[in-house]
């Protein structure tokens, strides 16, 4: 049988069985990411704008003639006092040659709502049908849009993406949080011109003033969202009653959990509370019992200690903190890189008798020392046997399999 034919059977299958386990499969779900920006368009009137993500993995593929599709189809609802006030609908499609980009969490399908209406209490209700399955999201959102600037802002990667033969700034879509991440994100704001007259910032968290960086201000200018080249990007348009600000590199000082930032003084002073969040951490990280288990068997009974007596919010991060390569920073690389080492150790060395890889010998070492220049493996006396080299630290490990279970064991050799 050729492989064309293995592979279209084996999507049909997916897609049978896909539809008997999510025929009820209509519910709030972390798949679909969003990003809700209310921007002024004057002093009674506001665009709402509710951008969605979905990443290629969690859509579905079908082959057809030598393309892969997919897509997503939506419809947004906008009610004031339970009636309905205005419907949108979208269709978007997505077609790729490269089989491996289907299954590349680096790409995604990104869409864009937009509404524009007074101040006023407001209900938004969405549906959305992933392209050739039965399964898809709902989507609800109640918000009040005033003068508050609670909604008027948004986050941007620092890098801007080409556009029209331009540069342009282009939105996170992540769920109106902050992420915790070594990537440079930026934090805008639409505010009054008001607020100019004196534009005191101050970040805080878990009680502690942060740097605010050197902000920038835009006078009289605010954004204009739109889609271009598959991405939600904006502009930036005249607008004598408001002003941008941004916050460069809002992350840089933010650890996990709620933060306030808190613009202007006396009259004028106004608060917001966000959150930050590792979005695509390693899960042996939030397991804090993995986590404390793989530290005990790594380092010392000191440093354990440490962690255990510490009052710390987060011990295990602060732990981490004095090892951190970039002081400068709140993101740990290093710590980032034993927990994803934690994560791969877990299922890669994984056997009969350890279902959890990282405890056992090749795990350890694979998460101390990393992935080895070169794998050796034999047997020696009908036991089967693995040679670890690292060339560069001039080391090498000997494992041997006495149980016949696939736990190679470390022995001195």
């Amino acid at each position: 049988m050729g492989k064309s034919k293995i592979r279209h059977i084996g999507i049909n299958a997916f897609l049978y069985l896909n539809i008997l386990l999510n025929l009820n499969l209509f519910a709030q779900n972390q798949n679909l990411k969003t990003e809700l920006v209310i921007i002024p368009q004057d002093i009674s009137v506001s665009q709402i704008n509710l951008l969605f993500q979905i990443d290629y993995p969690n859509l579905v593929f079908i082959l057809e003639e030598g393309v892969y599709k997919a897509g997503i189809k939506g419809t947004l609802e906008i009610y004031s006092d339970d009636k309905l006030i205005e419907r949108k609908s979208i269709d978007k499609k997505i077609r790729e040659t490269e089989y491996s980009k289907t299954k590349n969490d680096l790409f995604m399908l990104q869409g864009l709502f937009q509404f524009a209406v007074p101040h006023g209490e407001y209900s938004l209700k969405g549906v959305f049908d992933i392209t050739n399955t039965v399964s898809g999201f709902k989507y609800s959102k109640n918000l009040i849009i005033n003068d508050s600037l609670t909604n008027h802002y948004f986050i941007s990667p620092s890098d801007k993406i080409d556009c029209d033969q331009k540069k342009n700034g282009n939105i996170a879509i992540c769920n109106e949080i902050i992420p915790f991440s070594e990537k440079k994100y930026d934090l805008f704001m639409i505010v009054p011109n008001q607020y100019l007259n004196n534009p005191e910032i101050r970040i805080t968290q878990f009680s502690s003033e942060l740097n605010h960086h050197d902000s920038i201000i835009r006078p009289d200018m605010f954004p204009v969202l739109r889609e271009c080249d598959g991405k939600i990007v904006f502009d930036e348009a005249p607008n004598e009653d408001f002003s941008i600000l941004r916050i460069p590199w809002i992350n840089r000082d933010l650890t996990e959990g709620a933060f306030e930032i808190n613009l202007g003084a006396d009259q004028e002073k106004e608060q917001i509370v966000l959150q930050c969040e590792w979005f695509d951490g390693p899960f042996s990280y939030f397991n804090k019992e993995k986590a404390l288990k793989v530290i005990g068997k790594i380092f010392s009974e000191r440093e354990m200690e440490e962690i255990l007596d510490s009052e710390e919010n987060n011990p295990i991060y602060h732990f981490w903190k004095k090892k951190d390569p970039t002081p400068g920073t709140s993101f740990n690389e290093l710590m980032a890189e034993f927990f994803f080492r934690v994560d791969k150790a877990s299922n890669d060395f994984k056997n009969l008798q350890f279902p959890d890889g990282s405890l056992t010998d090749l795990g350890l070492i694979y998460i101390k020392y990393g992935d080895p220049d070169l794998i050796e493996k034999g047997f020696r006396k009908s036991v089967a046997i693995q040679i670890w080299h690292y060339k560069k630290l001039n080391k090498e490990f000997v494992f041997f399999d006495s149980s016949g279970v696939g736990n190679y064991v470390f022995q001195e050799d």
